[in-house]
């Protein structure tokens, strides 16, 4: 019976264990689903956005972006619903989609900073990592429709992105939301509304630019390009096993430890920040003990030199021992400092 008992006492024992490291794990991937949902980024990221038209075949139209309440939600995109792609009409927007894929296959951030923005730090992390493998983006080309607000637009970016070491190149579909500075003047991609917001959550965005684009998103026109682009794109993965290996594996596999990378940074700094506010909390506390010991002892001398200076009579008057005395200059002591305070 005992050693039945045991056994329970050890089963659940195991068990709770086992509850307490799926806990910790549930945790753990609360605390950093946005970094590993990273791993599987890179295919929607300036390649081709075939999750997303997986997604669409899946029945899944919407993207899945960060929503902040406005005051009021757009009523009627039926502008929007009916206009038709322009390609390649604007100057400046292509001179704008240029410079972004010539800056982003170097991995120059601090270009990119000043055409793309808010860039995160994460983000300028994840495109150094990612442009290691890219040698350019060639045969961009710019579908444009207009944005929500006067000199703002939808651009979907037809481009081939050249990996290093492979002959084919993938043929690619992102779309940006273009904006026009209201102090410069000049075009900005808006990143909240890029993939890498989008599964990365870091910011906010507006829920009347996020519903915009999701119509946006099931236009037939949208969804016509984005068929042709994954046709092309599964094309050139069946022609070439070195493309498909990048794309599969190669590229997959770095942005997984690049992930993981980032949770142990994560994970680094949380416990950094957590050990300098104990120890800021203990020699908070430390310097109260020390501040208490010195008022104490200041209270202890005077009680001492007060007593030294009574004369015979005095000292064997009624209250007037030594030890009572401390207690009236300690709380003396206390009485000055509130008053110091205050």
């Amino acid at each position: 019976m005992g050693n039945q008992n045991n056994n329970i006492n050890d089963t659940n024992k195991s068990d709770n264990t086992q509850e307490d490291k799926f806990g910790q794990a549930i945790d753990f991937c609360v605390r950093n689903v946005r970094y590993i949902a990273v791993a599987g980024l890179f295919v929607v990221l300036v390649i081709v956005l075939a999750k997303g038209l997986k997604d669409r075949n899946g029945g899944n139209q919407d993207r899945d972006l960060p929503v902040a309440s406005t005051e009021s939600l757009m009523e009627e995109t039926e502008t929007a619903a009916e206009e038709a792609f322009l390609q390649d009409a604007y100057p400046e927007v292509n001179d704008l989609i240029g410079k972004y894929y010539k800056a982003y296959a170097k991995g120059n951030t601090k270009k990119l900073s000043k055409l793309a923005k808010p860039l995160t730090d994460m983000e300028k992390s994840y495109i150094s990592v990612f442009s290691e493998y890219v040698e350019s983006y060639q045969n961009i080309s710019c579908y444009t429709k207009s944005g929500m607000e006067a000199g703002s637009y939808i651009v979907s970016v037809y481009l081939e992105t050249k990996f290093k070491d492979v002959e084919t190149v993938a043929p690619g579909l992102e779309t940006f939301y273009v904006r026009t500075d209201p102090e410069s003047g000049a075009l900005y991609i808006d990143t909240l509304y890029g993939q890498f917001n989008a599964k990365m959550k870091e910011n906010e965005v507006d829920e009347a630019v996020a519903a915009f684009l999701s119509d946006f998103n099931k236009q037939s026109d949208v969804v016509a390009l984005e068929t042709d682009v994954w046709q092309k794109y599964e094309s050139a993965l069946a022609a070439d096993e070195n493309l498909k290996t990048m794309v599969d594996n190669t590229v997959p596999d770095a942005m997984t430890v690049w992930a993981h990378d980032q949770v142990a940074a994560a994970k680094k700094a949380e416990e950094e920040a957590a050990a300098e506010e104990e120890a800021a909390k203990k020699a908070a506390e430390e310097e109260a003990a020390k501040k208490a010991e010195e008022e104490k002892k200041a209270a202890d001398e005077s009680a001492t030199k007060a007593m030294e200076s009574m004369t015979d009579g005095q000292k064997k008057l009624p209250g007037l021992d030594e030890e009572t005395l401390k207690e009236v200059f300690a709380k003396n002591a206390l009485v000055q400092k509130y008053r110091q305070v205050i």
